[in-house]
């Protein structure tokens, strides 16, 4: 039986403040629902797992300042430290997930995480790899071994993330049509991501 874990990071209070960008009722969707790749969800503490041979999707707050590509304040990287390093030092490999600006669902090459996959692998002391599309990123999760990091693309590139139609004026029925096609949507965004790992650790806006 596959089971899919959603942890408590060191920078998260409780479930209802964990905010997965706008998929935050998503994530309560995952929590109390059953999908066909998973068969049983525990909430724990992140001290409380065995991490290893596990991999693990950890949702952080990457969305650091930028000036001609370079961190001006990395203090977002130095928050999610403690359980990026816990997990690896468990014998875990680490998925890592965030957004940064306001794309609104258009790849922006100024708001592309690859511009701080050095910075985060100096700060982890190890290599991190990068995936440039957050929904494609099975083979590049499947080969992860312990110990091994994997940094995903700009999270909201895909409107998904935040849950807002985009190209449709509020107010509108067409507008109304599209939301609910967003959330049809956002379940299938959240299913894909879901599917690289073993467990999920929420640890992003606590700073």
């Amino acid at each position: 039986m596959r089971k899919n874990v959603i942890f408590f990071g060191h920078n998260s209070k409780k479930l209802c403040n964990f905010a997965f960008g706008g998929l935050q009722n998503n994530l309560r969707t995952l929590t109390y629902k059953q999908y066909t790749n998973i068969s049983l969800i525990i909430t724990m503490t992140i001290n409380d797992y065995n991490f290893a041979g596990k991999k693990a999707i950890v949702r952080v707050d990457f969305n650091v300042p930028l000036k001609d590509g370079k961190i001006t304040d990395d203090t977002r990287i130095k928050g999610a430290l403690p359980t990026l390093k816990l997990i690896l030092e468990k014998g875990g490999s680490l998925i890592i997930m965030s957004h940064m600006g306001k794309p609104k669902g258009k790849v922006k090459p100024e708001l592309s995480l690859g511009q701080i996959v050095d910075a985060v692998s100096a700060a982890l002391g190890t290599p991190v790899k990068f995936v440039n599309d957050c929904q494609k990123a099975d083979a590049e999760a499947a080969a992860l071994q312990p110990g091994e990091v994997l940094l995903l693309e700009n999270l909201r590139y895909y409107p998904e993330e935040e849950g807002k139609p985009v190209g449709v004026e509020k107010g509108t029925p067409e507008y109304d049509e599209a939301k609910k096609a967003m959330k049809a949507s956002q379940k299938e965004f959240a299913k894909k991501l879901a599917s690289y790992a073993d467990c999920w650790v929420m640890d992003a806006f606590g700073t």
